[in-house]
Formats: C-alpha cells, sequence, structure tokens
C-alpha cells in the first residue's frame, strides 16, 4: 500500500495520521499545520476543473519544497485540504504566511480568464494531545477560524 497521494505525490491521510500517532505516543513536541484553499468550489465551478487541478499541483509543488528545505512532512488530506507535521522550533507560523503571500501573488490561467487564489490555515502544538482525532479536531477548527477571519481573496480578473 502507497503512503502517497496518487495525484500530487504528497503523503496521503492514514500516513499522516499513523505519524501523527507516533509522535504523540512518543510524547514529542510537534506542530500540525491544516491548510486549506480558499473559494476553490468557484475556481472549480468559474475556471474548470483542469484549472482546479492546475491550482492543487502549484500549491503542491511549494509543499514538496517545503519538505526539500526542512524538517517538514506535508501531505493531502483531501480534496483542497493538506496537512503539514514539523518539529516545534521550525518557524512553520512564519513559513506560511510567506507561502501565502507568494501563492496568493500567482496568476492562473484557464486559457480564457486569469484569476489568483489564497488559502486559510490553522495551526496546533501537540501539547496535551492523547490522540489524532483530538489533535485533528482542532486544528480544523483554527483553520476554519482562520477562514471566517479572511476575506475570500478570490480575484476574478476578466
Amino acid at each position: 500500500m502507497s503512503n502517497r497521494d496518487v495525484f500530487t505525490g504528497l503523503y496521503n491521510k492514514l500516513f499522516l495520521f499513523n505519524e501523527i500517532q507516533k509522535r504523540i505516543d512518543r510524547n514529542e513536541n510537534f506542530q500540525v499545520a491544516m491548510i486549506d484553499l480558499n473559494d476553490f468550489k468557484q475556481v472549480n465551478d468559474y475556471y474548470g476543473h483542469v484549472s482546479g487541478d492546475k491550482t492543487i499541483l502549484f500549491l503542491t509543488s511549494q509543499l514538496l519544497q517545503l519538505e526539500k528545505e526542512s524538517t517538514c512532512i506535508a501531505g493531502r488530506l483531501s480534496g483542497d485540504e493538506f496537512l503539514i507535521i514539523s518539529v516545534s522550533s521550525f518557524p512553520l507560523r512564519k513559513t506560511l504566511k510567506k507561502i501565502n503571500e507568494y501563492f496568493g501573488s500567482i496568476v492562473f490561467n484557464n486559457g480564457e480568464n486569469d484569476f489568483r487564489t489564497n488559502f486559510a490555515f490553522g495551526i496546533v502544538s501537540s501539547k496535551n494531545y492523547k490522540s489524532t482525532t483530538d489533535l485533528y479536531e482542532d486544528v480544523d477548527r483554527k483553520m476554519y477560524n482562520c477562514k471566517r477571519k479572511q476575506k475570500h481573496i478570490l480575484l476574478y480578473m476578466f
């Protein structure tokens, strides 16, 4: 059985959850970030699924680069949701802000129209978690809190 998502080449959800639980069981200090693309349904609906795929693959390239340059593990949960596992000392929030700024500056094109998008993210530290489920629920909640606070910045450019 493969540990990788077939479409992106990132680690898959099962691998990520097993990795989180192993680290919890070893009482390691680490961080987990959840990323969700903003207005991704609109990207697919207005610009087409091929454009959506290109958007996901561009973000994937950024996450694979992050893996190469750090101790982070990046994976795809499903659709447009991603998870990153990092050692506690890594500046994950600062790094994700920088990636998001860059990602938001990229102009995607579906052959007719240009558009931009960005992502929301939440981060939790592993302290006080006994299970992957509890940690996952908290990081998901933090990501959605971020999403609610952000203006959705999907820019339509005709």
